[in-house]
């Protein structure tokens, strides 16, 4: 059972909507990219999605090439088309190809799911912006999409979560699973969107910080970058996720983003696997007497381990 605890005492501002940045919950790559996603692809992607397993994703977009989106992706988007990814935009955060990595993430865990993208981020300026990101979220609730992934968030010293993004998410209904992002600020302060208070009948939100399981597979302890906190419900792996890069190729990234990405894909293979509902599925993977995790001050989480089937890329196993 995960313990409360307060978060900590640092000072925090008052940040209005009209300035926050909303970024995505990454950090640098690590070294060994570069020769990552120098590998040609070579998957076998025969699976295509189940009917009515969609799942939301609010990002970046995604990344096209000559050939089109990166071949795990193909067959499993919606709005692919209108929502793409550009290296000339505007990138303070160097999220470039963030929404194609988290899309991979995803259905590596729930190879049958669909991916309605939603980019979010805009091109001319490189903001995040409260009103993009409500849109994208009423949106995915009209299109009838009942598991969102949000794998962004705000200043971690701000004191109140954006007004917009609140009410888009109290509009879409206790049906509706929205997994969030914890971010990659080191400390249990509360982080927007994932640390918001809903009101009336309204989505479970999910808030996901990251382990590493590069330091223990068994009993993996909370990365040095992602935040913790009574407000965060889950972890999962954070540190050198394997996914796609761009349109081709394979990197390893890490971030509270990919932890995120692995649990909203774990709660769309059980909606597949066990034919439930997202709200029902969230329960039996994060509910359920799983394994859990230790923050710095003692408190346990559910952990919640990757299921994603290994990949074989030029003849070599790449595990997860």
């Amino acid at each position: 059972m995960t313990s409360q605890h307060l978060p900590s005492a640092a000072s925090r501002d008052v940040i209005s909507a009209s300035h926050r940045r909303l970024v995505p919950a990454r950090i640098v790559r690590e070294a060994d990219v570069a020769l990552l996603a120098t590998f040609d692809v070579d998957i076998a992607n025969e699976l295509t999605f189940r009917s009515g397993l969609d799942i939301g994703v609010i990002d970046t977009g995604v990344v096209r090439g000559p050939g089109g989106v990166h071949p795990l992706l193909q067959g499993h988007g919606a709005g692919f088309e209108h929502n793409i990814d550009t290296d000339d935009r505007t990138d303070p955060a160097g999220s470039y190809g963030h929404g194609t990595f988290v899309a991979g993430v995803i259905l590596r865990e729930a190879p049958s799911a669909r991916i309605h993208m939603k980019a979010a981020l805009d091109a001319a300026t490189g903001k995040w912006e409260d009103g993009m990101v409500a849109r994208a979220i009423r949106e995915l609730g009209n299109a009838g999409v009942t598991l969102i992934n949000l794998s962004f968030s705000g200043n971690a010293t701000e004191t109140e979560a954006p007004t917009e993004i609140v009410e888009a998410l109290e509009g879409l209904g206790p049906d509706v699973v929205v997994v969030a992002a914890a971010g990659n600020n080191p400390s249990s302060n509360p982080v927007f969107p994932a640390a918001a208070t809903l009101k009336g009948d309204h989505p479970r939100v999910v808030a996901v910080g990251a382990v590493d399981t590069h330091e223990s597979v068994d009993n993996p302890p909370v990365a040095d970058f992602s935040a913790w906190g009574n407000w965060v419900h889950a972890f999962a792996n954070g540190r050198r996720v394997f996914g796609p890069h761009k349109d081709s190729g394979w990197i390893l990234w890490s971030g509270t983003s990919f932890a995120c990405a692995t649990v909203t894909g774990r709660i769309a293979a059980a909606m597949a696997q066990n034919s439930i509902s997202a709200t029902k599925a969230a329960a039996l993977v994060i509910d359920g007497d799983g394994p859990t995790v230790t923050d710095v001050d003692g408190y346990q989480y559910p952990y919640i381990p990757s299921q994603a089937s290994p990949l074989t890329i030029n003849g070599a196993l790449i595990p997860n």
